[in-house]
């Protein structure tokens, strides 16, 4: 049987975008998260520009500043992969920051809170983020069972061993036709 195997972005959904979030609401905004991510949005005052932004994340820290003022500072509630965070601001009004967990399916850890001692979600949605949680994680799961069905079949018939790298096309490639070396000699004028 051929080694194939999936890449992870085949097999990740947008699972948020099809059953909806579930949001913890700050006095700035709101987080959640996904199995792999945890999404921040902050609503800045509109107009604000881009150069007055400034967010700096490290595995286990964040600071978010609009304007000098501070938004968010402190301990991330668990590690991010620091290299992966994304933030935009969307028109002008709102900053969107996306946190890629360093491990997000070997744990069962869901996040209570954006940082250790701020921003914690209150019981009955860590509730709900746990049910949200824990779909996806099934959702991932089946269909790694499916597309890995999929590949045993298509490896079934797949023959590695084809070669084409001495293959010779009916078409000619070899030969540049005429009208074409005439064109390049006029352009070159």
């Amino acid at each position: 049987m051929a080694n194939i195997t999936m890449p992870n972005s085949y097999i990740e959904t947008n699972f948020d975008e099809r059953s909806g979030i579930v949001p913890c609401f700050t006095e700035w905004g709101s987080w959640w998260q996904t199995v792999n991510e945890v999404n921040v949005e902050i609503n800045v005052p509109e107009g604000t520009k881009s150069s007055l932004v400034k967010v700096l994340v490290k595995p286990s820290t964040i600071l978010v500043t609009v304007a000098g003022n501070e938004i968010i500072k402190g301990n991330l509630y668990s590690v991010v992969r620091e290299d992966e965070t994304v933030w935009t601001l969307e028109d002008r009004k709102k900053v969107s920051i996306v946190l890629v967990k360093s491990d997000p399916i070997t744990k069962e850890t869901i996040w209570e809170g954006l940082l250790k001692d701020q921003y914690l979600a209150d019981p009955l949605t860590i509730h709900e983020m746990r049910k949200k949680l824990d779909l996806e994680k099934f959702q991932i799961e089946v269909r790694k069972k499916y597309s890995y069905e999929i590949l045993s079949c298509i490896s079934k018939y797949w023959n590695p061993g084809f070669d084409f790298s001495g293959a010779e096309l009916s078409k000619c490639y070899d030969k540049v036709p005429e009208s074409l070396l005439q064109k390049a000699k006029n352009e070159d004028r």
